[in-house]
């Protein structure tokens, strides 16, 4: 949860989630943002911090997230 306190710390600073190489001091957020949007779509991440992140305002891209709290027969239709 401190990694997420971060990433909302910058949200509210900023006012979006799109991070620099021109910014290193946010390396280790941006590198934690990376990781959840990887874990989303491999349906590692529970539903409950999927939706934090999408409260953030998370773009995931193409792929959508896969909470890993779903019924596994759910995850092999989408």
């Amino acid at each position: 949860m401190a990694q997420y306190e971060k990433l909302a710390a910058y949200k509210r600073v900023k006012g979006y989630l799109r991070f620099t190489k021109y910014e290193p001091q946010y390396a280790e957020t941006s590198e934690y943002l990376r990781q959840q949007k990887l874990r989303g779509r491999k349906g590692l991440l529970l539903s409950e911090h999927i939706r934090l992140l999408n409260e953030l305002g998370v773009e995931w891209g193409n792929k959508k997230p896969i909470p890993k709290d779903t019924d596994s027969s759910l995850k092999s239709k989408q």
